[in-house]
């Protein structure tokens, strides 16, 4: 029971910044994404509530911006990029264990398996 909602919510969040993500069902082609071709998010503008979500799309130079309403995660199941950490946990000294450097190697390694996978 516990894992079936877990699933669930999981399923329906929104996207997020580095999620792979597809078309909407039922969404025509745009801007060169068409059903089945997997982009990323690559900005997340949360003051613009009609277009949010900036994405990387295969093949393409453009980059445009989509509504929340386009998009659903690739995979909801999939493993997705470690979240950013908050503003707050950076001291700015430059630390050589820094949160910021951290969850770097850890996109880059999440970035390998994919590759590898």
């Amino acid at each position: 029971m516990l894992l079936r909602r877990f699933e669930r919510a999981f399923s329906t969040r929104a996207p997020k910044l580095r999620d792979l993500v597809v078309l909407a069902p039922g969404v025509a082609e745009r801007h060169g994404l068409a059903a089945g071709d997997v982009a990323k998010v690559i900005l997340h503008d949360v003051k613009d509530a009609s277009t949010p979500y900036r994405l990387q799309i295969p093949h393409s130079l453009e980059k445009p911006w989509f509504s929340g309403a386009d998009i659903v995660l690739a995979d909801p199941n999939a493993l997705q990029p470690a979240p950013e950490p908050p503003g707050d946990q950076c001291c700015g000294s430059s630390c050589p264990n820094c949160v910021w450097i951290r969850h770097w190697a850890e996109c880059q390694e999440w970035e390998l398996e994919q590759k590898a996978a």
